[in-house]
């Protein structure tokens, strides 16, 4: 159980408003007033797992017999019980199932003394799920996600955020911290198709986890030199590459123990951005500074596209095809069937923003769940007819776990959507 205190000082007193005090001064009441069963998560509709506990402790006097009213504020929910006496170890409980009417979820907890007078009032927060819509969530650790990977293998998800690596638990809206000292401050995590994590650092560092994010290795370092921040991305054929930001590029074939230098033809500015393997071997690299590239000899040569002016992301079908998101004077999704020679306009749409993001390509059992900065996301089937899946347009990243949980993330907050 997360527990969340919270800690409030009462002190009553009675005073005279005359210039001198009231010889009857006296000292109502002092306690400490502690929560704890704040902060859960849980389906709307259904009890949360732990009880609320309202705890008060007397600074002098003991506070058993005093009475706790609990009231659900919003969210329509309802409580087993909505007065309480304070037990002799200074507890009072109730137990809350949540309603459907918000994702936030209030329920206020009032403290009378022995004699009925009110004392104070605290809050519990709940936050309650609905499947088949969206639900918006601003608490941590969530709220600052930057990356995700869906191990569908072991059937687990990790996400990264304020520098840390968090795993799925019980739902999908609940998460844990596993794994690497949290002072290494993680940048990004990937998972190979055996369900292999590896991440990284702002300090150059990649480390490599075998057992589901339990316990975190150091891989060798694929710039010794460099202890500033590096891009990683783990290709289709399963390649770790590494980037510094400019145009220096490796990747490793052996889990991180040797990195090889795939830079050749790169010019200044040519960061990684995503990189995939032709069903034939031949590469294709998007860089930082929008371009696309292709080799044919692992990286050793590396040839500028010039059939696509912006590329801006890039997803590959698994029979070669290419994916482009393209927004060039307007959003588009581009799609080579060639290797790149040519490309064809699938889908374009105005926005009149210049919000970028990330990962806009996401597909799950046999549907494409795409991004469009500036508009929300669409879906499709077969890359020719789209339809409009959710009209957000403050949208920066998408993402789906590996059950096809989309998670969507905002300027300040993540939206969760469970399709059943």
């Amino acid at each position: 159980m997360k527990n969340f205190i919270y800690s409030i000082l009462i002190l009553g007193f009675i005073t005279s408003c005359s210039k001198y005090p009231d010889p009857y001064i006296e000292l109502i009441s002092g306690y400490s007033v502690n929560l704890y069963g704040s902060e859960q998560r849980g389906l709307a509709g259904e009890f949360l797992k732990d009880s609320l506990v309202l705890q008060v402790h007397g600074l002098r006097n003991s506070s058993a017999g005093m009475q706790v009213e609990f009231s659900v504020m919003t969210g329509g929910g309802e409580l087993t019980t909505t007065a309480a006496i304070v037990d002799q170890y200074g507890n009072a409980y109730t137990r809350w199932k949540t309603g459907f009417e918000t994702n936030q979820q209030v329920v206020k907890a009032s403290v009378y003394d022995l004699n009925g007078k009110f004392l104070s009032s605290s809050n519990f927060i709940s936050y309650a799920f609905k499947p088949n819509s969206w639900d918006t969530l601003v608490a941590q650790p969530d709220a600052n996600m930057w990356d995700l990977a869906a191990d569908t293998i072991n059937n687990l998800t990790f996400m990264c955020s304020n520098g840390q690596i968090f795993r799925q638990t019980d739902m999908y809206f609940n998460w844990e911290f596993v794994g690497i000292n949290q002072s290494e401050f993680i940048n990004a995590v990937e998972v190979d198709s055996h369900g292999v994590l590896y991440a990284s650092n702002s300090g150059g560092v990649v480390f490599i986890s075998v057992d589901k994010g339990q316990n975190w290795n150091r891989c060798s370092k694929p710039f010794p030199d460099n202890s500033g921040f590096i891009v990683m991305f783990v290709s289709n054929n399963d390649w770790i590459w590494a980037s510094t930001g400019d145009k220096k590029l490796v990747y490793s074939i052996d889990h991180g123990s040797t990195w090889t230098d795939a830079s050749g033809g790169l010019s200044d500015g040519d960061g990684l951005g995503e990189i995939y393997r032709h069903p034939d071997g031949t590469l294709f690299l998007r860089t930082f500074s929008s371009r696309l590239y292709t080799s044919a000899d692992d990286g050793k040569n590396w040839t500028i596209i010039k059939t696509i002016e912006y590329a801006n992301e890039i997803y590959m079908e698994p029979n070669g095809d290419l994916l482009v998101n393209s927004p060039y004077y307007k959003q588009r999704i581009m799609k080579s069937t060639d290797k790149c020679q040519s490309f064809t306009e699938l889908y374009s749409v105005v926005t009149n923003t210049g919000m970028v993001g990330f990962n806009f390509f996401n597909y799950y059992k046999g549907t494409y769940y795409i991004l469009i900065p500036g508009k929300g996301i669409i879906t499709t089937t077969d890359m020719i007819h789209f339809e409009d899946y959710w009209n957000n347009k403050n949208l920066f990243n998408l993402f789906i776990d590996h059950q096809g949980v989309l998670i969507a993330k905002g300027s300040q907050c993540i939206f969760y959507r469970h399709n059943l």
